[in-house]
Order: C-alpha cells, then structure tokens, then sequence
C-alpha cells in the first residue's frame, strides 16, 4: 500500500493512526507508526497522542510519545499533558512529563 494512502483521513480528518490511538489497537499502532505521518490532525486539531491521552490508553502514549509533540495544542489549547492531567490519567502524565519543558 502507498505511503500516502496510509495517511488517508476519514470525514472527521482521522487517519488510521488516530483510530487505532482511539481505539487502544496496540498492534495496529506498532505496524502503522513507521509507515505514517504522525504529525497529522484530525478536524479538531488533535494528533494520534492527544487522541490517546484523551481517552487513557498508557501503553499507546509510551509507543507514541518519542515521536510526537508533546507541547502542541489541540484546537481547544491543550496539549496532552494537559488532557491527561485534566481527566486524571496519572501514568500518562508520568510519560509525558520528561518529554516536556514544564
């Protein structure tokens, strides 16, 4: 499969990467993380990592983190130590924080 239909975004500007984030599909994740551009938002302005910290998913945070931003915000103006922090996700906190200038 082409690169670039690897990065394809759905109605809401998903890739596969976000829906796997979502999702909690640690395999999908593994297999789709060096093939796609992680840097990619969905209609919300969120990527792959705010996704997952969002919904709590640790283990995804740990593969995504050494290659995502962790200090760009989402549309709302919050990055995913704040979203993590906020819904009290305290492992992803601890993941992010020394990737983070705070």
């Amino acid at each position: 499969m082409p690169f670039s239909s690897l990065n394809a975004r759905d109605v809401d500007r998903e890739t596969a990467l976000h829906v796997s984030a979502y999702h909690s599909n640690i395999d999908a994740t593994t297999v789709l993380l060096p093939l796609v551009s992680i840097s990619l938002r969905d209609k919300y302005d969120d990527n792959a990592l705010i996704t997952c910290t969002d919904e709590g998913h640790t283990h995804i945070a740990h593969l995504l983190i050494p290659h995502s931003s962790t200090t760009k915000n989402g549309i709302f103006r919050c990055n995913p130590l704040h979203i993590s922090a906020a819904f009290r996700h305290v492992d992803i906190v601890r993941l992010i924080l020394p990737h983070t200038d705070a």
